[in-house]
């Protein structure tokens, strides 16, 4: 009414016509003669003694009283859980193969033997199938951009380049690629296909910066 505009704004005194609220505030809130007060009783609401996601796992946390004087009797205890979150981590997967020297008389080809390293989905790199799981999951699952990702490592105390991340998920593109391609030849049999053609903005290497119209290319069977 103060700060509306000008024809519809009151102004005490200027207009008798306006009511002049809270004059007799107090004589309409005085309670009523016939009023009567009534109790009744409820049943209090139990506790939820159901644990807190029991599937996960627990990080016992003990607290002493600050003054305990010898020879007090412990006589039960209070459990309170609360639900947490720890960020990820990265862990450093390391392969010991020891190398064994033959006998003279064993020797045929090498007198030296050690187990051969377990296969890895790009030779010789220091991403871990877990690792490349972790980011192409995050990327096309989730939605979480490359960069982000990087920036996210940077924040817990270990360094990952885009570079790298863009280059292990060309790497496991191809070898992804007889699953699409199997895929793909099963989707073609069937008779009927729905396709999500909703527009969406791509980068090309032919137009650097630049963006051009495509497709989600979602397919409902």
């Amino acid at each position: 009414m103060i700060f509306g505009p000008m024809s519809e704004c009151f102004v005490a005194g200027k207009d008798s016509s306006q009511l002049l609220l809270g004059l007799n505030l107090t004589e309409s809130m005085a309670e009523p003669d016939n009023m009567e007060t009534i109790t009744f009783e409820r049943k209090q609401k139990e506790e939820n003694k159901q644990p807190v996601h029991s599937h996960l796992p627990r990080h016992a946390e003990v607290i002493e009283p600050i003054e305990k004087p010898a020879g007090a009797r412990k006589i039960g205890e209070e459990i309170t859980e609360i639900l947490e979150y720890a960020p990820g981590a990265l862990i450093v997967r390391r392969i010991v193969r020891p190398k064994y020297l033959l006998p003279k008389e064993d020797n045929k080809d090498s007198r030296i033997i050690i187990a051969d390293l377990p296969i890895l989905p790009i030779p010789k790199g220091i991403a871990g199938p877990e690792l490349l799981t972790h980011i192409i999951l995050s990327k096309y699952l989730d939605h979480l951009p490359i960069y982000h990702q990087s920036q996210k490592c940077k924040r817990q105390s270990f360094e990952i380049e885009e570079s790298a991340m863009v280059d292990w998920i060309h790497q496991c593109c191809d070898l992804l690629a007889p699953v699409y391609e199997t895929l793909k030849e099963s989707v073609l049999k069937c008779k009927y296909l729905e396709s999500d053609e909703t527009p969406i903005p791509v980068q090309t290497k032919n137009k650097p910066g630049l963006h051009t119209k495509g497709t989600c290319g979602f397919i409902e069977l």
